[in-house]
């Protein structure tokens, strides 16, 4: 959930309207409303079909899904309403089977991994780490002077 929410400030920063939908934790929350984050509430941890229907309803021209706990009914209401979706997934286990995109920001990631998924598009590897405001910038500084921030 936490790179949901990296990802939300980067996309408000460059002027983009969002709504956060989650059964996320107060302190997820939180940090959400203090970044100005519009949160609405779905079921919660159960990812399935009905909590879909209620991201569906905001119209979202693309839903991003971080979490394995989203079940494969999720997934086929989403594409039943024909609504485009990505998915931050660490070890090729999402249960998607039509995302347009897929963020795998981990050394081992491999286009192998993601073969079921011939039309997406990979984000794959530490270069799209996601890595909050103060180690970005660290770890950009520190690049730049020849060594590596690990975080």
């Amino acid at each position: 959930m936490r790179s949901l929410l990296l990802l939300a400030r980067v996309w408000l920063s460059w002027d983009g309207r969002l709504h956060w939908s989650s059964g996320a934790p107060a302190a997820v929350i939180k940090a959400a409303e203090a970044a100005s984050i519009d949160h609405h509430q779905i079921g919660g941890p159960s990812g399935a079909g009905q909590d879909a229907e209620r991201v569906v309803s905001l119209r979202p021209d693309l839903v991003v899904v971080d979490g394995y706990h989203f079940d494969i009914s999720f997934y086929r209401t989403l594409e039943g309403h024909r609504c485009a979706h990505a998915v931050i997934d660490d070890n090729s286990e999402t249960k998607a089977s039509e995302p347009i995109l897929v963020l795998n920001q981990n050394s081992h990631a491999q286009a192998s991994m993601y073969a079921r998924f011939p039309e997406a598009t990979l984000l794959l590897g530490l270069r799209f780490a996601l890595l909050r405001g103060p180690f970005e910038r660290s770890g950009r500084e520190s690049l730049r002077r020849g060594s590596a921030c690990v975080c």
